[in-house]
């Protein structure tokens, strides 16, 4: 009953020094006992806002704010707080604040504020490309400090902001920027490949010697380069006139609309008494499996072939039959390979001929 003026009534004044809670008893009509109790909290200092520190914070962060100095809090604006009636909000701004916070206690109330910055990282990368398959592109992002690029297929490094890519197919990248901050934004792009130049150089074809022919390609093209070039009677031409003297491999780069290169070849034979193919490829693939020699009109042939040391590793004397690239049943070492070939032909002329033949696998 300290402090109570009539601690009999219903309606009393109280004047504690300290907080304090009272204990009420209430009779009613039917002389029932009911208890109740009522708090009262005493504040013997003025209010004095205390908040925490202006901040910095990347754009869709969440900061937790902090009051103190009373015992009820109000912060305004309430936009994007998680609660603006208690002294730690959580915040998520989208751009740069100034909160009030309002600190009161049974003495008053006391202001103070706080303000929360909103870095953006502002970052800029190249366009979406499109490239001939094959190109090497640069790509190039802005506005960070440090980046990783996912995924790494095809990039010669995944940390710089302008790492090369080789285009072999369609591929889309990612890249994580950072700023000084630590803050981060992700920029997309998206790299395709025109389409597959439709050429081909043509079949391979035989003359005869000191006769031409000419090169029939497939497809189309905007520009076309032939080599070598003093055999062709337009080196710059779809399909020009050749005119070897032996048996020539001509090579043709085209470029198309989009400028886009691609490069063939065709091999024109040149018929005579003979002859000898300098590679083969002895791989079980079903092609160029033999070193065989090649004529017309040849009745009687030899055919000797040597390692490196000069021992003889084969001989054939049936024009159709030849070499494998095995030595008592071993794969021979992949290598060059000296042969000498005799031959007769039906019109009694006779020939003979050394060279060199490189085995493949």
């Amino acid at each position: 009953t300290n402090s109570i003026d009539f601690p009999d009534s219903n309606i009393v004044s109280v004047s504690p020094q300290d907080s304090i809670t009272y204990f009420l008893e209430v009779i009613d009509s039917e002389n029932c006992l009911w208890n109740r109790t009522i708090t009262i909290y005493v504040d013997t200092n003025l209010p004095k806002a205390h908040v925490s520190n202006d901040t910095i914070i990347c754009i869709g962060s969440t900061i937790s704010l902090s009051a103190s100095g009373g015992t009820i809090y109000e912060w305004t604006p309430s936009i994007y707080l998680d609660s603006n009636q208690i002294s730690t909000p959580v915040t998520t701004p989208f751009t740069d604040i100034e909160y009030v916070v309002k600190v009161i206690n049974g003495c008053g109330e006391d202001l103070d504020t706080v303000k929360v910055k909103v870095n953006i990282l502002r970052s800029f990368i190249t366009p979406d490309t499109l490239a001939c398959s094959g190109d090497s592109i640069q790509l190039l992002v802005r506005g960070g400090e440090s980046y990783i690029w996912t995924p790494k297929e095809g990039l010669n490094n995944s940390n710089v902001n302008n790492p090369k890519t080789l285009v072999e197919k369609p591929i889309t990248y990612q890249v994580v920027i950072f700023d000084s901050l630590n803050c981060s934004a992700v920029r997309t792009i998206s790299l395709d490949t025109f389409p597959e130049p439709a050429f081909d150089a043509g079949e391979d074809f035989t003359i005869e010697w000191s006769k031409g022919g000419q090169v029939i390609p497939e497809g189309e093209g905007v520009s076309f380069v032939w080599s070598p070039a003093d055999l062709t009677n337009c080196d710059t031409c779809f399909n020009p006139e050749v005119n070897p003297l032996e048996t020539t491999v001509f090579y043709v780069t085209m470029t198309d609309k989009y400028g886009c290169v691609v490069a063939d070849s065709v091999t024109v034979f040149v018929t005579g008494s003979i002859y000898i193919p300098n590679t083969f490829t002895p791989t079980g693939d079903g092609l160029n499996e033999y070193f065989l020699a090649y004529g017309k009109e040849i009745e009687l042939f030899e055919m000797f072939v040597y390692n490196r040391w000069g021992n003889l590793i084969f001989k054939s004397d049936d024009i159709t039959i030849g070499w494998d690239g095995t030595f008592k049943g071993k794969k021979s070492p992949i290598g060059t390979y000296v042969w000498k070939i005799t031959w007769q032909e039906y019109s009694g002329e006779e020939g003979k001929a050394i060279g060199h033949v490189n085995l493949v696998r």
